[in-house]
């Protein structure tokens, strides 16, 4: 289901908003890249800037066997994968992300998570994910162990993502901070995964920010 712009403000008000397909600015329907980026537009007679970002870290790891490496390598090059139920028990993704001060002085009223799920069937799945904001980690210390969450659970599944897919969760908006750091992490709810692209894959996951 594509969420309406004139809605985005009130998806934005409450913790999720509906898996859309194709990656898209909410305001404009323009597609979207990876960098740092920012304008001006309106949706629903709103005028809102934006800044997007791209992971400074993507990749799944098995709580039981912590090695992003072998994760990456048992679902192909570019990927990350969210599953209850593989051999060697659940495995989750992780994801983070740099601000800088492109909103600095500004009012944050919207933060989004984009993951596009990758292109082959087996990419496939009922459910998208939960989004915690979990403790701070790098590429190393997933190799020891996998971060904890952090309070309470930022975004419900979305439901169903198929292959090319975007997954998207409306986080809140006190999330983030000019030139802050921002870790999250993606908990499995079937044992029928999710295929995702990481940080290598052909549509890295994004964090988008909307403030006026």
């Amino acid at each position: 289901m594509r969420p309406r712009r004139s809605l985005l403000l009130a998806l934005f008000a409450v913790t999720g908003c509906q898996a859309i397909s194709g990656a898209s600015d909410l305001r404009t329907g323009t597609p979207t890249g990876t960098t740092t980026t920012s304008g001006t537009g309106g949706v629903g007679g709103q005028g809102l800037e934006l800044a997007e970002y791209g992971a400074t870290i993507a990749e799944c790891v098995y709580p039981s066997q912590p090695d992003p490496a072998q994760c990456e390598q048992s679902v192909g090059f570019g990927r990350m994968v969210i599953d209850t139920g593989t051999p060697i028990g659940p495995v989750n993704a992780y994801v983070a992300f740099r601000t800088d001060a492109a909103f600095a002085g500004g009012s944050v009223v919207g933060v989004e998570l984009r993951l596009v799920a990758a292109s082959e069937p087996e990419a496939d799945g009922p459910a998208s994910g939960e989004v915690f904001e979990v403790e701070p980690f790098t590429v190393p210390s997933l190799d020891l162990q996998v971060p904890q969450p952090l309070g309470l659970r930022l975004a419900p599944d979305q439901g169903a993502v198929h292959p090319g897919d975007t997954a998207a969760w409306a986080l809140p908006a006190g999330l983030v901070g000019p030139d802050t750091d921002v870790f999250l992490g993606i908990f499995p709810g079937s044992n029928d995964g999710v295929r995702y692209w990481n940080g290598d894959g052909a549509v890295p996951p994004r964090l988008v920010v909307y403030w006026h």
